[in-house]
C-alpha cells in the first residue's frame, strides 16, 4: 500500500488532549478516516433511495399509516422467530 506523508494542524489544546489519550497515530487517525468515508457512502446510498421513492411517487402512506405496518412486520417477527426462544411455557 503506497502512503502519502500529511501535515496536520490542529488547535494546541486539542493536541494535548489526543496525544494524553493515545489516540494520537497514524493508525487511529486512519480509522477514523476510515469509518467517516463508510458513513458519507452509507449516508449518500440513503439520500439515492429517498430520491427514487419520491420519483416513483412517494410510499402514498401516512405517518400512522407506516408506523401501523412496521409493528405490525415487528409483531410478526416475534411471533415467528422469536417468541418461542424467549418466552417461558406455562
Amino acid at each position: 500500500m503506497a502512503v502519502r506523508e500529511i501535515t496536520l494542524a490542529l488547535p494546541a489544546d486539542l493536541y494535548q488532549e489526543a496525544q494524553e489519550a493515545g489516540i494520537l497515530s497514524s493508525e487511529y487517525i486512519e480509522k477514523l478516516l476510515r469509518d467517516a468515508l463508510r458513513t458519507l457512502t452509507w449516508e449518500q446510498r440513503i439520500r439515492e433511495i429517498q430520491r427514487e421513492i419520491q420519483k416513483a411517487g412517494g410510499i402514498n402512506k401516512t405517518k400512522e399509516e407506516i408506523i401501523a405496518e412496521l409493528r405490525g412486520t415487528r409483531k410478526h417477527l416475534w411471533d415467528t422467530e422469536y417468541s418461542r426462544r424467549y418466552t417461558r411455557p406455562g
